[in-house]
């Protein structure tokens, strides 16, 4: 009676304790697939030995009924939308009719083929031997894709022997042409193709190079060079180069303007060329010469009306200083005049005084500034002006009849009556330049009781009027 008993105990904690197998739902190639692809479901009995076994399956619950009710996996040949679900499976031991556990679900998801996306980097429209990047876009995970692309022609032409593991492409740009691509998963199963792309090859372009203001220009002068492609300016850079073996860069590397400024210093030929990315330039601009000179130095002359022009001059008397530009027309240049180095408001070409005074005896000096560039010439040498006081004489007048008398009482006096002297002076009006020495006398004629004397100088006639009336004789 007790053997029974503890036989009865050990079968069964032996029934407790060991638990049925399991079975798993593995598929291949993926839990989601897409429309069109075949897709092989598996149920495996984990700890299941050697023994045999039934399977069934089950779709979102219900079993699922197959030609063989044996088979260890089956296979859906271009699966569709409706073959999505949550398929599970157990096994049936042949020998006992012992069921496994159940296994857990695996969901089925059946997507629409994909159609993949073909882009261009950096741009469609390229230059010849320009450096492209083709990519195949699924816009879902890559995973088990490989990608090929093709040139678009009768027939496709590949441009890779087989897919690749990679979803991009670098091509260097030759022609223009169109391009598509498609993807592969597993062995067969491939995509549609992408829509075609055009990628337009062009020719690199040619630059331009101009200057401004203008290509002769002083020593000094700030230019512009500007390096145009006549084309977008995107992406480009630049660089300028002084004409030289080897070509002399201006700038330590290419730069994100077109333009660049410079001080010019002699006398020398300049181009530009562009780079776009990493390795694209243009061909260098044909050269263009910049022609360098001294700046002009200005001309001082001055003038005095009526006279010989001369620096020493009378008070009273008119006088023009002009400023003249060598080698350069007045119309292209603005004047500044400076008095004892202070600047003058006068801005015109002359500097004219009328009446000059004494204080007016300074040295004078001037510049020109061009007027496209505001760029200044040298200054002048300074001329120094110098006034005397005027011309004045002491007269006695005397009248008699129709004559008044002039007696001349100053000696060596730098003036005198321009009617003539008397006879016995006549011989040495040359030496003393129409002098009057003492007692020297002018008769003129009194005309409707009034008359005009007139002084002269060395330098000038008629410059001092004095009306005198009978009244005053």
């Amino acid at each position: 009676m007790c053997s029974e008993l503890f036989f009865f105990f050990v079968c069964f904690f032996h029934l407790v304790l060991i638990k049925s197998p399991k079975a798993v739902v593995s598929v291949t190639p993926d839990k989601d697939v897409f429309r069109g692809e075949t897709v092989t479901l598996r149920c495996d009995i984990q700890s299941g030995g050697d023994t045999e076994w039934k399977h069934i399956w089950f779709k979102d619950g219900r079993e699922f009924h197959l030609q063989s009710t044996s088979q260890l996996q089956f296979r859906l040949s271009s699966v569709r939308g409706y073959d999505s679900g949550k398929f599970s499976c157990r096994g049936e031991r042949k020998r006992d009719s012992k069921l496994s556990e159940m296994s857990d679900a695996l969901t089925l998801s059946v997507f629409e083929k994909p159609k993949p996306s073909l882009k261009v980097n950096p741009h469609p429209t390229v230059y010849t031997g320009e450096t492209l990047t083709l990519t195949c876009d699924l816009k879902i995970s890559h995973t088990e894709w490989k990608f090929m692309w093709f040139r678009v022609s009768q027939p496709l032409q590949p441009l890779t022997p087989e897919y690749k593991n990679t979803n991009t492409l670098s091509i260097t740009a030759s022609d223009t042409a169109e391009y598509q691509c498609s993807a592969l998963r597993g062995e067969n199963f491939t995509t549609d193709l992408s829509n075609p792309i055009k990628i337009t090859v062009r020719k690199k372009p040619k630059p331009s190079l101009k200057v401004n203001p203008h290509t002769t220009v002083y020593t000094g002068d700030t230019l512009t060079l500007t390096c145009d492609l006549k084309i977008s300016h995107t992406e480009w850079k630049f660089m300028w180069f002084r004409v030289s073996q080897p070509l002399q860069h201006l700038t330590p590397e290419y730069k994100n303007t077109n333009t660049l400024s410079i001080t010019a210093s002699d006398t020398a030929e300049y181009q530009c060329s562009a780079l776009r990315g990493e390795n694209i330039y243009t061909d260098y601009s044909d050269p263009i010469k910049i022609t360098v000179r001294t700046p002009p130095k200005p001309k001082l002359t001055s003038t005095v009306v009526s006279v010989t022009p001369d620096k020493d001059v009378y008070r009273g008397e008119t006088v023009t200083l002009r400023c003249d530009i060598q080698s350069e027309g007045k119309t292209e240049w603005k004047y500044s005049w400076f008095k004892d180095d202070h600047t003058s408001q006068i801005t015109s070409q002359e500097y004219r005084f009328s009446p000059v005074r004494v204080l007016d005896s300074v040295k004078f000096s001037c510049r020109g500034e061009r007027k496209r560039d505001s760029q200044f010439s040298e200054m002048s040498d300074a001329l120094t002006l110098t006034v005397f006081g005027e011309c004045v004489g002491f007269f006695s007048v005397i009248k008699c009849n129709n004559l008044i008398s002039l007696y001349h009482h100053d000696l060596f006096l730098l003036c005198g009556g321009n009617l003539g002297l008397p006879a016995k002076n006549q011989q040495n009006t040359s030496q003393k330049q129409n002098v009057a020495g003492p007692g020297d006398s002018v008769s003129i004629p009194l005309q409707s009781g009034q008359f005009t004397l007139h002084y002269i100088t060395k330098k000038s006639t008629s410059i001092f009027t004095r009306p005198i009336s009978e009244t005053q004789l």
